[in-house]
Order: C-alpha cells, then structure tokens, then sequence
C-alpha cells in the first residue's frame, strides 16, 4: 500500500493523483511484459512483445489476482471518490495486438520498458524494431551510467 497512498517516499503522488501506474509483469518465470493500470478507461493493458507463447487465457490467468484486487485497492487508496466511474468488479484485461513483436529471444525486456517509454512520451512504435534492440541497449547503458535520460 505504501506506494498507492504516498506512505512511501521514493514516489510522492498518489494514485488518486494520476491516469495511469505502469508495471513490467514477468509471465511464466520467463518472459516480460509491461503492464498499465488505466485509471482513466477503468481496464488492465497488456503489451506482449512475443503473443505467440502466452495465450490470452494463460495471461489472464497468471494477472487474475491483479485484476480482482484493483477495485479493494481503488476504494482503500480513494481513487474510487475521484473516479467514481471506475468498474469496482474484475478489471477487463486488454492486450494490445498492433504492437511490434521480437523475432529473438532475450530481448522482452529491453521491448518491455521501451513500451513504457514510447507510451508516456507519445511517440509512434515505427521505430521500436528488433534491429534497434542492440542500439537500444546500447542507450539504456549510457543512460544508466550517465544518470540522463536520451530521448
């Protein structure tokens, strides 16, 4: 609870506070997705990097416990007085189908935070391409070790 009630310090809005809370999700012990809880369309979204190896059942199966608790955890955090609107029974899970897909292994989690990334910014998917992984990481490395985000 204490980073959806700002209890805890590293992150000081609360959830009532925003659109969206952002999450990577590892399926199977083995594989990265990025998860948004929308708070503004009341619905759990899924981008799968590799679609093929998780069926729609098994994903909603291994994220049924997220999409149950989401509504105790809107009223306990208030979320629920300032959007009343929101669904307080199981989240409906969408996973999105027109993103770009990996053809290698290892590389869901570099495609799981670039996700993330396109997503807050707005920028279009046409680049996020299994031939940019390497420079991905490459950037990802500099960035961490700069401490400075490259956009």
């Amino acid at each position: 609870m204490a980073y959806i009630d700002e209890s805890h310090s590293d992150y000081p809005l609360k959830w009532r506070e925003v659109e969206a809370v952002y999450l990577p999700f590892n399926v199977n012990g083995n594989h990265w997705v990025m998860i948004c809880i929308d708070f503004v369309e009341g619905e759990i979204v899924v981008w799968d990097s590799l679609r093929a190896i998780t069926s729609y059942a098994s994903l909603e199966e291994q994220l049924k416990v997220m999409h149950t608790v989401i509504p105790s955890l809107l009223h306990k955090s208030q979320v629920i007085a300032v959007r009343p609107n929101l669904p307080m029974t199981p989240w409906r899970i969408r996973r999105v189908t027109s993103t770009p897909e990996q053809f290698s292994s290892g590389d869901c989690g570099i495609f799981c935070v670039k996700y993330f990334e396109y997503d807050v910014t707005w920028t279009s998917l046409e680049t996020l391409r299994q031939n940019n992984m390497s420079y991905f990481r490459r950037q990802f490395a500099f960035q961490l070790w700069s401490n400075k985000a490259v956009w």
